[in-house]
């Protein structure tokens, strides 16, 4: 026997590969000195030359990215790189100019080709939605995506609006922050405020938009992060492209709405000169159109006496109340009922919204690093106010269901039987409308000196809005219709003697001359009736102005470090007028003169602790100044805050697929102006003519901003070329939270004195997870499946925190719905939340879609509205779908569908006909409005595709 053996066989040994390319900015002219960076098995750097070109010989064969960092320029990254073996491999890099536009700031989410997924490779939790997402589902506002994506809490307040009507006031909340404790910007910078401190976004038009950029978390790093305790929503307007496109949108609703869009982004030849310019309009007639209600005599409180029906002097209180209708639901709580005497038919009922936006943009490049970018973006609206606050005093599903009763007077025998309800009482016959007009004006200027990129930039906006009343020139209201039921009337030509009545008890007319007569009851059964009060003057006009200005230098560093240091100002001066008669003269809630100045200044520095692991450090000095009054104009006082806010962000790659990020940090909110210049009163007796102790509002414009320190860790993860997953985990604590309770001042006229301020008392906590799984091939089948759980609750509540009267043995009747350690909830009637928005603990979204090389695009998707959801109701899911055809190489038709099986699809809330909320009052629970998701919706859209680009 012969043994024979053999020595194991090595592998044969790598071939060095080669990586070579060219730096271009985004016109096409090559960039020099380019830093450049090649992050993967190994890590290697060098420079552009004068050309453009670049080299890395001898690279290890494996996936790689490429980092390019210029001074005057974005970064750029590259994650879809592989070095093959033995094999050269070719890239070409375009670098866009530097902007304060977007809030990335530690390397950009990966630069990609389509199909590839790309991962965020910062240290904040990023979402990224481009104009094509709402495209994708024909939305023309943006808070429907943004509700889809995890941590962002958007919709109608059901207190607010009608889900039916695009008119309603939206929120916005980050990871269960409150909507004044979310940040949004508008292409970088602060936008305008309302009295509460918030931004309202349903005026911006999404075809006006490049993209929306959601960024979470302690490890962003901008120039400024005021009211940014959850994150920062920025919104990004149309940016110019290097090749002329244009595009033409017109669509159809199933309500007789007509939207539209036109766009057009280019260069001229010699690229001196880059555009961008956008039209949208957006017609939203909503599901009511001329709907026609039932209503009472109640709005003759618009106005005041002399009141009168048929031109008779009524002689009766216009309003009657009785005791609420039992239910299991609402104990205790807003104990009314409308008991009217009249029926009256019909109010027109519509909810229509009609809006349009305008943008132009100009960008003169006055050489490869020195750029001057001017703007402007505007939008006005029309809100039919009457459909969008449109609600039931029905409640659903209790006994015996109404809470506005018509209660006739004894004598009447009309075909309306008594006990018939009255549905839409607070709506009918109250012509309320609203305007909206905003205006932003923005410059920014680009340049190098040196090594560093300078940027600076100046903005204005306005933004005015302005409900009313439509009454006649003397503020006089008449309206009516068919009528049944009864009044009390003076004989025609008669006065009534309001004040005999109100001081004696004794009901009676003065007639010209003589003596006083009885008024007498006049019934009607179908008979035309016609009501009018005096001075019903009730408008409304809020106004803020903004203007502000930044300056920011940055060194970027070969080897993809950088440095920066920045000054951010901005200043708002906001009034809020109101007149209406039922309560004097008009007023100021804001008076001329309000202010708020915000100064930031950042440093910031990102740099390679190790190959692989890349470190963030910002820091934040905040100086806050406030201009305010707590009388109404007379005395005017000033208040100035600091706050230091540092941010540490890593992020680790341990190879070209997985990104793991890690970051701690503070936040701060300071206290909006309608906080600061709250009116305060003199003291009250608590029992006229015999107190016991005296009560007082108070004016805190000492308030201190709330702040917060928080964590995020998170993943980003590539399971293959297009599909990815990621996950973050978050924990905040907010102090000073900003709440109003009642404490012991001292005395007055030798009684206890107690003060009911808003100050600076207990803590939040905001907790959860978000995650997301996405496939997004460019041909075939993708799917999303995305969603968060969230806590947001307040604790630590200070003693007596539910006391009016504050002291041993108090009755527990105020901040009834701020719960320790329970979500916020949503408010009601009859007791107070912190902010009346409720946080769900879970929310969702998940779509399947299909997208073929013709340019068909399919698209199925659901949104998961969780427990103790905005619209206090049960958990529940919406559907939506879409479909895209070409009709040809730069046309197509689309149909997109919201809302498909109809869910809450009523077109009005309920008052009381939300779920109760759990009050702190042992066993009792608060009424909540229930709130309304819309109907079902049809788009049929037509869009076409001018120049190079195709659908």
């Amino acid at each position: 026997m012969t043994a024979f053996t053999t020595a194991p066989m090595s592998a044969p040994a790598a071939t060095p590969a080669t990586i070579s390319g060219t730096v271009r900015t985004t016109d096409g002219a090559p960039v020099g000195s380019a830093g450049v960076v090649l992050q993967g098995p190994t890590r290697m750097t060098t420079t552009s030359d004068a050309s453009g070109a670049f080299t890395f010989a001898n690279v290890t064969p494996g996936a790689y990215t490429l980092i390019v960092s210029k001074a005057g320029f974005q970064r750029y990254e590259d994650d879809n790189l592989v070095a093959l073996d033995g094999q050269r491999t070719t890239v070409d890099v375009a670098l866009a100019e530097a902007t304060f536009s977007t809030l990335r700031t530690i390397a950009s989410v990966s630069t990609t080709a389509r199909g590839h997924v790309t991962l965020n490779t910062s240290s904040a939790a990023v979402s990224s939605i481009s104009d094509q997402v709402f495209a994708q589902q024909g939305q023309t506002q943006v808070t429907k995506i943004l509700n889809e994506t995890p941590g962002i809490i958007s919709g109608a307040s059901p207190e607010n609006g009608n889900g039916a009507s695009e008119g309603s006031f939206q929120n916005i909340q980050i990871r269960g922050a409150l909507p004044y404790e979310t940040e949004q910007l508008i292409d970088g910078h602060p936008t305008t405020l309302s009295l509460g401190g918030t931004y309202n976004p349903i005026y911006l038009n999404p075809a006006l938009l490049q993209r929306v950029e959601v960024v979470k978390g302690p490890g962003s790093m901008p120039e400024e992060i005021n009211y940014a305790i959850g994150g920062t929503v920025n919104y990004i307007t149309l940016q110019p492209t290097r090749t002329p496109e244009a595009s033409a949108t017109i669509g159809y609703d199933n309500w007789g709405g007509v939207t539209t869009a036109f766009k057009a982004t280019g260069s001229i030849p010699s690229h001196k000169l880059d555009y961008a310019f956008g039209y949208a309009t957006n017609g939203a007639p909503g599901p009511l159109r001329n709907y026609p209600i039932t209503g009472s005599q109640l709005y003759l409180i618009a106005g005041a006496p002399p009141w009168t029906l048929n031109g008779q002097q009524i002689a009766q209180i216009p309003q009657a109340y009785g005791p609420y209708p039992p239910s299991s639901n609402l104990t205790g709580i807003g104990g009314v009922q409308f008991n009217d005497p009249m029926y009256v038919c019909c109010w027109n009922i519509n909810t229509a919204f009609y809006s349009r936006g305008q943008l132009a943009k100009i960008r003169a490049n006055f050489s490869q690093a020195t750029s001057l970018t001017l703007s402007y973006l505007g939008g006005q609206a029309f809100n039919d106010e009457g459909g969008m606050d449109l609600t039931s005093l029905c409640p659903i599903g209790t006994t015996p269901g109404c809470f506005s009763i018509f209660t006739p007077p004894a004598g009447y025998n009309g075909s309306v039987p008594a006990g018939a309800s009255i549905p839409f009482d607070l709506t009918a016959f109250l012509p309320q409308y609203q305007s909206v007009q905003q205006n932003l004006y923005q410059a920014e200027f680009r340049t190098s000196v040196g090594p560093f990129s300078v940027l600076a930039r100046y903005f204005t906006a306005a933004d005015r809005d302005f409900d009313y009343i439509q009454t006649a020139a003397n503020g006089s209201y008449s309206f009516g219709g068919a009528a049944w039921g009864g009044m009390l009337v003076c004989p025609k030509g008669d006065t009534w003697d309001i004040v005999t009545y109100e001081t004696t008890g004794v009901n009676q007319c003065l007639p010209p001359s003589g003596a006083p007569v009885s008024p007498s009851m006049q019934y009607f059964n179908g008979q035309k009736a016609t009501f009018e009060t005096q001075g019903a003057i009730n408008n409304g006009l809020e106004q803020d102005h903004l203007r502000g200005q930044s300056i920011l230098f940055e060194r970027p560093y070969e080897n993809g470090d950088d440095f920066a240091f920045s000054v951010d100002q901005a200043h708002h001066d906001s009034t809020s007028f109101s007149e209406i008669q039922t309560v004097g003269p008009g007023f100021y809630s804001l008076p001329p003169g309000a202010s708020q100045n915000f100064l930031t200044f950042m440093a910031r520095g990102h740099f390679f602790v190790a190959p692989r692991l890349f470190v963030g450090l910002a820091n934040y000095v905040a100086l806050y100044g406030s201009h305010f009054t707590d009388d109404g104009g007379t005395t005017w006082h000033d208040a100035t805050r600091s706050y230091d806010s540092p941010r540490v962000g890593l992020t680790w790659r341990p190879n070209v697929d997985t990104v793991w990020r890690l970051a701690t940090g503070s936040s701060v909110a300071p206290p909006e102006l309608g906080l600061l210049s709250s009116a305060g009163t003199t003291p009250l007796p608590n029992i006229n003519g015999a107190p016991t102790y005296y009560v007082q509002d108070l004016n805190n414009g000492n308030i201190a901003p709330e702040t917060a320190w928080g964590y995020d860790l998170g993943v980003d993860h590539r399971l293959d070329t297009s599909t990815m997953f990621s996950v973050d985990l978050y924990d905040e604590t907010l102090r000073n939270e900003f709440l109003s309770s009642t404490t012991l001042k001292g005395t007055y006229k030798g009684l206890p004195l107690y003060a009911s301020e808003t100050a600076n008392l207990g803590h939040a906590k905001y907790q959860g997870v978000e995650f997301q799984l996405q496939r997004a091939p460019a041909v075939g089948w993708g799917y999303t499946l995305q969603g968060s759980l969230q806590r947001a609750y307040a604790y630590d509540l200070p003693t007596d925190f539910y006391c009016s009267v504050p002291g041993p043995g108090c009755t527990q009747d105020t901040n009834l719905g701020i719960l320790p350690n329970v979500n916020f909830g949503a408010g009601g009637l009859g007791f107070n939340t912190l902010n009346g928005t409720a946080v769900p603990y879970s929310m969702g979204y998940a779509e399947i879609n299909k997208r073929t090389a013709y340019g068909t695009y399919y698209l199925m998707g659901t949104t998961y509205y969780g427990p103790n959801n905005t619209f206090s109701r049960p958990p529940f899911f919406i559907f939506n779908a879409a479909i895209r055809e070409p009709v040809g190489t730069q046309t197509a038709l689309q149909l997109s569908v919201d809302n498909i099986f109809d869910t809450y699809g009523n077109s009005w809330t309920n008052y009381f006909g939300g779920i109760p909320t759990a009050l702190a009052v042992g066993g009792v629970l608060g009424p909540t409005v229930a709130g309304n998701y819309g109907p079902t919706s049809f788009r049929l859209e037509l869009s076409h595709q001018f120049g190079n680009g195709q659908q």
